[in-house]
């Protein structure tokens, strides 16, 4: 028997990792693959492999994609997982869901961890990553940030946080490997746009009325926001990030791997300090030329 769940996978171009992502995902009884106009053959792996093909259209207003998916998709089930076309569900963690969704659930939300696959190695240490991608549709959206036209980031959505209407938020011991079979310039190419969404987000301080609130002793999304805000008044942050994931979260047993990870991630940190620099010297249309 299938999961009663719907999946959601969003693409645009990514006929190299998409085979593998779908092949993870037969546990579920349906999957979406949401595509943005892709001109690889994305859209007929996903339809050869039994997914339904959505197209959306960036029109540069409200909702972008991911609410989108979830205010216009018909979905079968009340249970949706979110799961990009470089990341592949574990057997460990489609069992889990599938046990989970078989009665009725004690949340109505859940974590799952993401293990990285950095040049060939998958790692193992280091500063873990944890997302919110689990949960009932009809209780859930995110987070909605004024940040639309922001030059070279279109789409992007970076670090928007699930906000339930109501309900509580558990955590999945199966995890994600996330294994992107594509070249190096993809990462990096992501990496320069999310850090200019991060840089926009901070210096004009947005927030919305769902903002998830800041709590240590909170669910894992308000902790994860308590942790942030606290980083981002670190001075020296790209260092102490490094110190932190490669020296106290043992990123170093890795290997060389691990070591340019983790510089990768401190660089990450040390572009968006200095687009928020950038953007502290003019005015804040200034930002129209950032990147360019």
């Amino acid at each position: 028997m299938k999961a009663p769940l719907s999946v959601i996978v969003m693409t645009k171009n990514e006929e190299a990792n998409l085979p593998d992502c779908l092949a993870t995902l037969d546990f579920a009884a349906e999957i979406f693959v949401v595509d943005s106009a892709s001109t690889d053959q994305t859209c007929a792996i996903a339809v050869a492999q039994g997914a339904k093909v959505i197209q959306f259209r960036w029109n540069q207003r409200w909702p972008k994609k991911k609410n989108w998916c979830l205010q216009n998709l018909p979905f079968s089930y009340p249970w949706v997982l979110f799961v990009d076309a470089d990341e592949r569900i574990t057997p460990q963690l489609a069992q889990e869901i599938q046990q989970l969704l078989s009665t009725p659930p004690p949340y109505q939300a859940y974590v799952v961890r993401f293990d990285y696959v950095f040049l060939g190695k998958q790692l193992r240490f280091g500063d873990p990553v944890y997302k919110t991608i689990l949960f009932q549709h009809e209780l859930g959206q995110f987070e909605k940030l004024e940040d639309v036209g922001i030059p070279g980031t279109n789409e992007v959505e970076a670090h928007e946080q699930l906000v339930l209407a109501n309900g509580t938020i558990g955590k999945l011991q199966g995890r994600i490997i996330h294994r992107d079979e594509r070249a190096l310039w993809f990462y990096f190419n992501r990496h320069n746009s999310y850090s200019s969404w991060d840089a926009y987000v901070r210096h004009h301080r947005l927030q919305t009325n769902d903002q998830i609130r800041a709590d240590l002793f909170g669910s894992q999304p308000e902790r994860r926001r308590f942790l942030k805000q606290l980083f981002l008044q670190l001075p020296l942050r790209p260092l102490v990030w490094f110190v932190y994931s490669y020296m106290f979260r043992l990123g170093f047993l890795d290997g060389g791997p691990g070591f340019h990870y983790n510089l990768c991630k401190a660089l990450y940190h040390y572009q968006i300090d200095l687009k928020v620099y950038e953007l502290e010297q003019r005015d804040p249309k200034g930002f129209d030329t950032l990147g360019k």
